[in-house]
């Protein structure tokens, strides 16, 4: 099968197109999405399928025009992928799904799928996945820009509100209490939910490159992750299985979609309250091979179940369902 990619963002290039191709599928990653443009890569690749993911400034309102029109000119499939449900479910994905009229929709959240369905669309549930090439070389590791006790890798918005939680039940305690701890991520210099006196006292780096966010999880000892959604029993953030996949030992917010994928102590490390993160970090540092352990166990579910190529063979088995 041939692919048309609509989405260079280097997040999901290293996703869904990787999977397919692990599948044998031939895969072409459009980042220009002008009309012209688009036509050329349809008269020379003819693609079986087109995809798009999630949302990105690209998405301008004429090129979503140009992907609506270009996919029913050449009467090929498309496929979106609702990457930013439940949280920007109407500002994003039902914008998305109701100007581009795609053929079929997965979702990270199951919850969305009745409300894609009543506008007559196919729709499945899709977690994100892991892909193991993304893993930097043992000889370059521990980076020592990320050889702390502590890192987080995350980006820091108003919205949702169960994320500012999650912030200060895993990362505020950890701050006021004096621990290494390496930041990492965009907008925590004017952070509304911590203030400048906290911040002054963490290693802050900044954005950091998508392929360097793997060498952070495997160089620091712990690595923290935030969660945007408590209500449903399915949506975890991309992070989870990242850090987990490449064999990093991971603590979170201990959400419902967790408990059905990751068993707590096990695959990964879970916490409630300020009191249980700091009772947690304690012990996991001073306990090194349990930490290990568990960092192996998260490893070895993700790369059993959550790799790419499993997600996009089941995105494929989806379409040959529903479609004739």
């Amino acid at each position: 099968m041939r692919i048309l990619f609509l989405n260079g963002h280097p997040v999901w290039i290293n996703g869904l197109p990787w999977g397919f191709r692990q599948l044998g599928h031939d895969v072409r990653i459009v980042v220009n999405l002008q009309k012209d443009y688009l036509i050329r890569h349809m008269e020379e690749f003819q693609p079986d399928l087109l995809v798009t993911v999630g949302w990105i400034h690209n998405y301008k309102p004429q090129n979503l025009k140009n992907i609506k029109e270009i996919a029913n000119d050449y009467g090929c499939l498309h496929v979106y992928w609702a990457t930013e449900d439940i949280n920007f479910f109407e500002k994003w994905s039902l914008h998305m799904v109701r100007t581009v009229q795609p053929d079929v929709v997965f979702t990270i959240n199951a919850d969305c799928i009745p409300f894609y369905r009543d506008l007559g669309i196919p729709a499945f549930h899709l977690e994100f996945g892991y892909n193991p090439s993304l893993e930097p070389p043992a000889s370059e590791l521990p980076d020592p820009r990320y050889n702390h006790d502590l890192v987080l890798v995350a980006n820091t918005y108003d919205e949702p509100i169960f994320r500012k939680k999650t912030i200060q039940v895993i990362v505020r305690p950890l701050i006021e209490n004096g621990y290494d701890l390496v930041l990492c991520g965009k907008g925590w210099e004017k952070a509304s939910c911590l203030n400048s006196k906290l911040l002054s006292k963490i290693n802050y780096l900044g954005p950091i490159p998508f392929e360097d966010t793997f060498r952070a999880y495997k160089s620091a000892k712990i690595t923290l992750n935030l969660q945007n959604q408590n209500q449903h029993k399915t949506q975890v953030t991309l992070r989870t299985f990242e850090i987990m996949g490449c064999g990093g030992f991971q603590l979170t917010a201990r959400i419902p979609a967790l408990n059905r994928l990751f068993i707590d102590r096990y695959h990964l490390v879970m916490s409630s309250s300020s009191k249980e993160t700091l009772e947690l970090v304690d012990y996991y540092l001073d306990h090194e091979k349990e930490r290990q352990t568990i960092a192996k166990n998260g490893q070895a579910e993700v790369l059993s179940k959550h790799k790419y190529d499993k997600k996009a063979a089941y995105l494929l088995s989806c379409l040959a369902m529903c479609l004739p």
